[in-house]
């Protein structure tokens, strides 16, 4: 997993989009920022699923804390 923020991830991908949009990249540069891009949204679709399940965890431990009131 990457170590950067999704925060600074997706920020990243738009900066490959926008470089990508303006057509000013060479096909090697274009196939570099995919590869790019797409190991961002790898770490981004990790980190999702960590905060996910982070959340339910969460959510279950205050469903049993109200339980047992």
């Amino acid at each position: 997993m990457s170590s950067l923020s999704i925060e600074a991830a997706i920020e990243r991908l738009e900066e490959i989009n926008r470089a990508r949009s303006l057509g000013e990249v060479s096909v090697n540069k274009a196939v570099e920022l995919y590869k790019e891009a797409a190991g961002l949204i790898v770490s981004c679709e990790e980190l999702i699923k960590a905060a996910r399940e982070e959340i339910e965890k969460t959510a279950k431990e205050l469903g049993a804390a109200d339980e047992r009131l």
